[in-house]
């Protein structure tokens, strides 16, 4: 019996030992298993907080598993509003649900101080505490309580927590852990909602911009234009009047264009007690958005609009660093807070009415311009009609009576009708002399003409330069031993043939001689060089684009008068000499380096002129060798 109670003791005594053991096994084996469930919810709500969009959704979610992370009778979030002074409790599970939307105390709270501070808290004796932060709901006591702030970019915007553990548990910094956790993950999300919602925003915007803007551009017309805007933005913005008021001096001019909604009169119909806001908007070239025009000092509200709220959003239109007028916005009967994006909608669309009121500004300068140029070309064809009848007639009247005056000079001259005395001689070869150099002048003329009008044309054929020049000098022997100058030729080895106008080049080249004959005093020196070369030549059809090509080039220097700096511009163009008494004294009439300069042009060259006044010039051409290019052989 004895042995028995000793088994059975020793029995009792091993279960009581496993019972200890198994029962210090269960408490770690608990705070696991809650660790894992806390774990698993986190996981949980972290796949839910990415990819959920829905603000309020997303709050409502993030108090209850605070409250469940605890194990807490409540769970929390508060943030603070657009304008960074109030705090609201945005959602809220227990006896604070109730509550939710409402501004909360931020000296006594505990979000309240969290926020404040931008600080973790943990209170587990709230009666000793000398903050005496309490519930925001008077009725229900403060126990215990755990909050962090939400942080985003490194400011604080609201808090999230958990009061009154449902076992009474003290809280520790493991369950400001878990709670950080949370914050963190919360702050992102609600940054990801506001990046995604602004993003959205712009979107819209950008979306009802390109719609505003395609009725803006539409039509040219300034009216048509306007009424397209007003319409689509006022419709837009959901306003109960859109109008655009258009500045003259200091003032607004009355709407020159108006949408309203059909229970909404115009605003011709009545006062605008606005209008001192928009004069003031145009002046400060600033926008204005008023929740009540009535309220702002610069109006005096009269009229039938001022008997209710009046919402008023007015923006310049700025063209050019000037306010040119206003796009404004009534709402009328109630008060409207305007969103962000609706004022930047409105100052976007207000800068396109600046571009669209200039271009049809400069749309209806273009048209009274084209209607001008119209009757000024009317009367250039007129005058140029009259300028080929004048040259036809000119063609006709004077060269068939000079041909006649010079044959007939000439042909005394030769003695066909009888020996002539010295003195008699002498008058007809200044009559044949005078005859050559009128028909010269009217045969320029009549050339230049022809090239102004493109119906001078070039008779290309394989050219040799070096041969017409000799023709030209030998043409000239005479002039040239009369006034006593030494010519030197230099026209090196190479060939110089060209693809070229014959009877062109050598007009060009005897007025190139004949000019440096003429203006160097006599017992002067006229040297010509020829060769050829690469050069860079004017590209057909281009505007200062260069093209290089293989050419042939002559210079004529003389030891002349020189030309000033200040009149070489002048060399080239039509009836211009430097100096009126030079055409007195050499005969000169100003056409034949105009001549030249065209003809060489035809030919695809270049001309140009080197000189100092008083040392003599040197002009030059090069012509290329293979000719004029298509689209420069015709003029």
């Amino acid at each position: 019996m004895a042995t028995s109670a000793v088994i059975v003791i020793a029995l009792a005594a091993a279960l009581a030992g496993s019972l200890l053991l198994l029962a210090r096994a269960l408490v770690p084996r608990a705070a696991l298993e809650r660790n894992v469930s806390r774990l698993e919810a986190l996981n949980q709500i972290s796949h839910v907080l990415l990819t959920e969009r829905n603000r309020r959704g997303v709050l409502r979610l993030v108090a209850e598993t605070a409250a469940r992370f605890l194990e807490a009778d409540v769970g929390y979030v508060a943030l603070l509003a657009a304008d960074g002074e109030q705090l609201v409790l945005e959602a809220a599970t227990g006896p604070l649900e109730p509550l939710e939307g409402a501004v909360l105390p931020r000296d006594t709270t505990t979000s309240g101080w969290v926020v404040a501070h931008a600080q973790p808290l943990l209170l587990n004796d709230p009666a000793a505490d000398p903050r005496r932060l309490r519930s925001p709901l008077e009725r229900l006591p403060l126990r215990r309580a755990a909050a962090l702030p939400l942080m985003v970019r490194g400011a604080c915007i609201g808090a999230v927590g958990a009061d009154n553990p449902r076992d009474g548990r003290a809280l520790g910094e493991r369950d400001l852990e878990l709670l950080g956790t949370l914050a963190d993950h919360t702050s992102l999300v609600l940054e990801s909602i506001r990046a995604v919602g602004e993003l959205a925003d712009r979107e819209r915007r950008a979306g009802l911009l390109n719609v505003v803007n395609s009725r803006i551009r539409q039509s040219l017309d300034l009216q048509t234009t306007l009424d397209a805007a007003v319409r689509e933005l006022g419709a837009a913005l959901g306003a109960s009047r859109c109008f655009v008021r258009l500045r003259r001096g200091n003032d607004l001019l009355p709407p020159a264009s108006e949408w309203h909604v059909p229970e909404v009169p115009a605003i011709a119909a009545r006062a605008d007690f606005t209008q001192p806001v928009q004069v003031a908007a145009v002046r400060e070239r600033r926008t204005i958005a008023l929740a009540d025009a009535r309220a702002d000092a610069r109006v005096t509200a009269t009229g039938p609009d001022a008997e209710h709220a009046l919402g008023l959003l007015v923006t310049p239109i700025v063209l050019r660093g000037e306010a040119i007028g206003v796009a404004g916005f009534h709402q009328v009967g109630t008060e409207r807070h305007w969103r962000p994006e609706e004022i930047g909608l409105a100052q976007e669309v207000a800068a396109e009415l600046a571009v669209a009121v200039s271009n049809a500004r400069l749309y209806r300068s273009t048209e009274e311009t084209s209607r001008e140029l119209a009757v000024k070309i009317g009367e250039l064809e007129r005058a140029n009609r009259m300028k080929a009848q004048f040259l036809a007639n000119m063609s006709h009247e004077l060269r068939t009576p000079l041909n006649s005056v010079i044959g007939f000079s000439e042909m005394l001259l030769i003695g066909a009708l009888g020996e002539l005395s010295a003195p008699q001689r002498d008058a007809l070869e200044t009559v044949a002399r005078n005859g050559r150099h009128l028909l010269g002048l009217v045969n320029d003329v009549l050339d230049l003409s022809k090239v102004d009008a493109g119906r001078m044309d070039l008779h290309l054929m394989q050219t040799d330069v070096r041969s017409l020049i000799g023709d030209v000098i030998t043409g000239m022997e005479s002039l040239i031993r009369t006034r006593g100058h030494r010519i030197t030729v230099e026209l090196g080895d190479a060939a110089l043939l060209v693809h070229a106008d014959e009877m062109r080049v050598r007009q060009v080249l005897f007025n190139l001689l004949s000019n440096a004959v003429k203006f160097t005093p006599a017992g002067g020196s006229v040297t010509v060089h020829a060769g050829q070369r690469r050069a860079n030549l004017p590209a057909p059809g281009g505007v200062n684009r260069r093209l290089e090509r293989d050419a042939v080039w002559v210079s004529v220097t003389d030891s002349g008068i020189g030309i000033a700096k200040q009149d070489l511009p002048r060399l080239f163009t039509e009836f211009s000499q430097v100096d009126a008494s030079f055409s007195r004294r050499f005969e000169g009439t100003g056409l034949g380096l105009a001549l030249s300069k065209r003809f060489v042009e035809m030919h695809g060259g270049s001309i140009g002129v080197e000189s100092t006044l008083g040392h003599g010039s040197t002009f030059w051409i090069e012509l290329p060798i293979e000719g004029p290019q298509p689209s420069a052989a015709v003029a």
